[in-house]
Formats: C-alpha cells, structure tokens, sequence
C-alpha cells in the first residue's frame, strides 16, 4: 500500500473512534427513552439487556427543618455518573407512587443515583412554602 492511502485509513480510523465516543452519551439518553416509553420488541429488548442492575434502597426517613421525610434511594449498579433528585408531584403515595418508580428505576438503569423524597405538604394536596424548605434541607 501506499504511504498515502495509509493516511487516508488511518484518519479514517481515528475519525470513526471520535464519534463513537462522543456517540456514546447520545445512545445512552435513548436508551433511557426507549425503557421509558416501553416501545417493545427488538429495541426495547437491546436497551434492557444493556441497562445496569437497579438496586433499590429500603425506605429511610430524611429530617428536616419540618420533620422527618420518607426517601428512598434507587442504586445503579457499576460506576455512577450523576444524582438527581426525584419529588413526587401532589399525589398521596408520595415516594411510592408507580410512575415515579418506574421513572427512577428507568434513570437508574441509566447509571443515575436516584433519591426519591415525599413532600408531606403535596402528599395531603397542600401548596406551602415549606416545600421548598424540606427541598433545601
């Protein structure tokens, strides 16, 4: 082969490497979407077998300035990338609530550390400033 067309593989080697690793985040974010939205068959499948292992966490109490409130942690296994805090909306399951579940799971599975936390004021349909408060806390 000539030096030339050398180069030409070569560059395009490193070129193909360069966009796999920056196509990597993208993957993983729809990844997550395609769990979430439970798009079924093949796709659904691939995502699932490629997500990590969720270990989900006992419920603890986290106090506050307004008392104790119930938390529950969602564990991806492998490294952790991020946190996020997920708050139920005003609903009275609080933390426990199937949709925000699933959402934590699916964001774990993503390699998220997920901390779910019950607002005791939206949990019996009340808007107050302490929310924001027990947030903060």
């Amino acid at each position: 082969m000539s030096p030339g067309r050398w180069r030409r593989l070569a560059a395009i080697a490193v070129i193909a490497a360069v966009l796999a690793y920056v196509a990597v985040p993208y993957l993983r974010a729809a990844s997550l979407f395609v769990r979430a939205a439970h798009v079924g068959g093949r796709v659904e499948q691939f995502a699932a077998e490629h997500a990590h292992a969720v270990m989900v966490m006992p419920r603890r109490t986290i106090p506050t300035r307004s008392g104790e409130v119930p938390a529950r942690f969602y564990r991806p296994d492998g490294s952790i990338s991020r946190s996020v805090l997920l708050i139920p909306g005003i609903h009275s399951m609080g933390i426990d609530e199937p949709r925000l579940t699933a959402l934590a799971k699916d964001l774990a599975g993503s390699g998220v550390m997920v901390m779910t936390m019950a607002l005791p004021d939206l949990q019996h349909y009340q808007l107050t400033v302490r929310s924001t408060d027990v947030i903060e806390d």
